[in-house]
């Protein structure tokens, strides 16, 4: 049989060095929705790393934040790339880029890779802003709309392209619908924490792959950016050398 290449190693940074999680989830990182092939095998390396420390050890708070700061540390997004434009001469591209992340990463910066990210999401978060004060001409908004169908047909969402080629766009920004968005969402307490001696609940390696591939890949990311392209990813034919091994994790 063929010899599988030993798992890389990650140096744990001080724990101290690292964000409390209350920031982690509540800092703005956008993250990039496609994951290159190029890089599954390594991703899947890393992330089934930080899964297997997890699991050994699920009351350390410090392993918590790795796991919640990994995808932001290795697919950080900007916004801000024109795929028309060539890269300079010199400049990494996007595989090479991620291929450093994750060595530093193993190399226990984690510090370092999440300071670079909250930059790199900061113009992203002002271009984002800027837009929402800005009042959109008909050509913008068309154009908007062109831009989210094609997405929406490279998702495979036919559907949900014909909704977007018709959107009147986003409401204004007004206390009328400040309310009704209160009416749809409204707050509510935290729940009462809870605590069971029963066995903690148990899946299989079969059950973790059929519902990651039920997923849809254009779903948006939660508090902690982790998409589910980067599950797929991790899970992938380009890294079922590592597929096991992740799922087990």
């Amino acid at each position: 049989g063929q010899s599988q290449e030993p798992e890389p190693v990650t140096q744990l940074p001080d724990a101290d060095t690292l964000p409390p999680l209350s920031e982690i989830f509540q800092t703005f990182t956008p993250t990039l929705k496609f994951v290159p092939p190029a890089v599954c095998t390594e991703w899947s390396r890393v992330m089934g790393g930080v899964l297997d420390r997890l699991a050994a050890d699920p009351d350390n708070v410090s392993l918590w934040k790795h796991l919640h700061m990994l995808p932001v540390c290795i697919f950080p997004a900007s916004g801000l790339r024109d795929k028309r434009r060539r890269r300079p001469s010199g400049q990494l591209s996007q595989v090479q880029q991620i291929h450093e992340r994750l060595r530093r990463w193993r190399e226990g910066d984690v510090g370092g890779l999440w300071e670079e990210a909250i930059q790199l999401t900061q113009m992203s978060r002002s271009t984002a802003r800027r837009k929402q004060t800005q009042q959109m001409t008909e050509d913008e908004r068309m154009n908007l709309n062109a831009r989210r169908a094609r997405q929406f047909v490279e998702d495979g969402r036919p559907s949900k392209a014909m909704e977007a080629l018709t959107s009147p766009g986003l409401a204004p920004r007004t206390l009328a619908v400040k309310a009704k968005l209160q009416q749809l969402h409204p707050t509510a307490p935290p729940p009462e924490a809870r605590t069971t001696e029963e066995p903690q609940l148990r899946v299989s390696g079969e059950e973790v792959m059929k519902s990651v591939s039920m997923m849809k890949a254009s779903s948006g990311p939660g508090p902690d950016s982790f998409r589910v392209s980067h599950l797929k990813a991790a899970l992938s034919p380009a890294a079922r050398a590592h597929q096991g091994h992740q799922q087990g994790a």
